[in-house]
Parts: structure tokens; C-alpha cells; sequence
């Protein structure tokens, strides 16, 4: 492949989740050419193959994977790049191994910031962060950089009219994604007599013995009507039925449902917290987030009586317009290239 650049790209994950989606469009909208790595046999390698752009190679020992690339760093002046911290262990010892190459790791998860995954960073590793949430979680001494994701406006989406006020959870059903705040919000809408339908899209991990239990609850409800989609992968056919998407995650880093959601038409509402509250006040909407206190589902309830009286078209569509400002595919296509260059 003639004029591949120096850097080479690294995806821990080949999902195809916020992470890999993010790095997809870099890939698309770049006018440069590059050799990226990504797990054998996944979503991601089958996208990047179809696009038939970058060098695409894949792998499945991580040893040998980074055995390959210090050879590799060896022989030619090259920067590395992981679009995940997942691999922070092989990045230190490369780093060390190598003093005059450059290397930048980015980081999406609060569990990557922690002391002891990125102790004894060497000079040569930069860090990037997703978020100000993420890089206010990470030693100063390390001078963390902020690149928010990209993301690109849809076309506008037509509501079909219905009866219903039908509020969506989005991503999938497990502890870990806010699940114990969810059970708490719906018991107090359940108790509350509210009409409401509530649809789950995302995985149910039936396996673990709570989202088990979560699930038996919701079906035995009487006044709302709740409803488990699995994943779905059509954006326009989730949103399109939507009055109101909530996202109960506190220490998500820079959550897409959130962008999306507003990008899509439909308000959003989350904890005054983590990316999700970094997201709302950027967007000028943080008068749909909820302060973190015994009152929360009570100011949940407020929004959604205030949503279905009175439709926040116009903050909507500001929100809309400081995406497109902001989140600019290109603007990040160029920041991201400076940065690993």
C-alpha cells in the first residue's frame, strides 16, 4: 500500500461500540492511509476490510501482537496508537524499550484512570482523554490531553403520532450500566400510577442474577408497561418512537446515547455527573439533569410531567446546532492526526 503513514494504529476491542465506532469514522473521514490492528474474525476488521482503505491486520495473541510491533519500532521511526487503555501494560514496556518513539494511549474508561494501571508512565506516552470527567481522574504530572468523539448529525427523523409517552433506555440491561438507579426509578413510577411504556434496548444479561430479577419485576408491573427490544441496530427506528430517553450511568465517560439522543430529537435525561453531565451542560440542556440526592426520581417524574406538557423544541435544536459546532468529524479528524503524527 503506497504512502501508508508512520503511525500505527492499535483497537483493543473489535465490538463495535462507542470506541471502535469513533474509530471507524476516523478512519473513513481521513484523507491518510494507515496500518491498523484489530482482533481477528470481529465486527470491526469485517467493517474495515469492506472499506478497503487502510491496511487492515489482525491478530490474536496480544504477546505476539506486540512482539510484531516492537520489531517494527526496531527497524523504522513509527508512533503507536490505542484507541483503548486496555493495553497500557504492553505500551509501558514498549515505551520503555523504545525512549525515542512516540506513543499515545487513549482513554475512555474511568477504570483506565486509575493509579495503578498508569503509574511509571514514561515521557514518551501521551494520554488522551475522552472526556474533562475522564482526565480530571488522572495525575496532572501525565498532562492529559482532552479530544471529545466526534459525531455527525443524522437527518432529521419523522415522529410517527401516538398516544403513548414512551420513555427508552438505551444499551444493554446489566449492573454495571446503572441498573440498581433504573429498578429504583421505575418502582417509583410503578407506585406513582404513572401511564408510561418503557422500552429496553440493549442485551438483557439474564445470566446475572439481578438483571433476572430486574426483568421479573418489570413484567409483574401494572401501570407500566415495560418492554425489553434486545439490541437493535436501526438508530432511526429507535428514536423515531421516543418522547424521552434516560441514562442513569454516573461515571460514563463520554456516553454516545447521550449525544445522540439529543442529535436525534429527543431530550435526555441523566445524573449531574460524569459524561453525561459534561454532555448536557456542553449542549446547554442541564436543566434535564438531575442532582444526585434522595429526591432524584421525584425531579425525574418533574421532567417528564414538564416534557409532556410542553415539548422542548427549541432546546433541541440548539442542542443540535452546538453538536454540529463542536463535534465536527473533521475538526477531530485533524486534532487526532496532529496528535499522532
Amino acid at each position: 500500500m503506497q504512502n501508508i503513514t508512520n503511525s500505527l494504529i492499535i483497537s483493543p476491542s473489535g465490538n463495535f461500540y462507542g470506541s471502535e465506532q469513533v474509530l471507524f469514522d476516523f478512519l473513513a473521514a481521513s484523507k491518510k492511509l494507515y496500518q491498523v490492528y484489530v482482533p481477528k474474525k470481529s465486527i470491526l476488521q469485517q467493517k474495515l476490510i469492506k472499506e478497503n482503505k487502510h491496511e487492515i491486520i489482525s491478530f490474536t495473541s496480544l504477546p505476539l501482537l506486540y512482539l510484531k510491533l516492537a520489531i517494527i519500532l526496531l527497524l523504522k521511526k513509527a508512533t503507536l496508537y490505542v484507541n483503548e487503555g486496555g493495553h497500557v501494560k504492553y505500551i509501558k514496556l514498549l515505551a520503555k524499550l523504545f525512549p525515542n518513539r512516540k506513543f499515545v494511549l487513549q482513554i475512555r474508561l474511568l477504570d483506565d484512570t486509575c493509579a495503578s494501571r498508569l503509574h511509571n508512565l514514561t515521557p514518551n506516552i501521551k494520554i488522551v482523554c475522552v472526556s474533562q470527567f475522564i482526565a480530571s481522574n488522572i495525575d496532572k504530572t501525565y498532562n492529559p490531553l482532552v479530544l471529545n468523539d466526534p459525531f455527525e448529525l443524522p437527518s432529521p427523523i419523522e415522529k410517527p403520532s401516538q398516544s403513548d409517552f414512551i420513555i427508552g433506555f438505551i444499551g444493554r440491561v446489566t449492573p454495571t450500566k446503572g441498573l440498581k438507579e433504573a429498578e429504583e426509578l421505575l418502582l417509583f413510577l410503578e407506585r406513582s400510577q404513572q401511564k408510561l411504556v418503557i422500552r429496553f434496548f440493549g442485551s438483557v444479561e439474564e445470566e446475572k442474577k439481578e438483571v433476572k430479577e430486574f426483568v421479573k419485576k418489570c413484567l409483574k408491573f401494572n401501570h407500566l408497561r415495560v418492554i425489553f427490544e434486545g439490541f437493535v441496530d436501526n438508530k432511526t427506528k429507535i428514536y423515531s418512537g421516543l418522547n424521552l430517553v434516560i441514562h442513569l450511568n454516573k461515571e460514563e465517560a463520554f456516553p454516545r446515547i447521550a449525544l445522540e439522543s439529543w442529535a436525534y430529537g429527543v431530550p435526555l435525561i441523566g445524573f449531574d455527573a460524569g459524561g453525561v453531565g459534561e454532555i448536557n451542560h456542553m449542549l446547554k440542556t442541564g436543566m434535564f439533569l438531575l442532582q444526585i440526592n434522595d429526591n432524584w426520581t421525584k425531579q425525574v417524574l418533574n421532567l417528564i410531567d414538564s416534557i409532556r406538557n410542553d415539548y422542548p423544541v427549541k432546546t433541541v435544536k440548539h442542542a443540535q446546532s452546538i453538536i454540529k459546532e463542536k463535534l465536527n468529524l473533521n475538526k477531530f479528524v485533524a486534532n487526532l492526526e496532529n496528535i499522532i503524527s
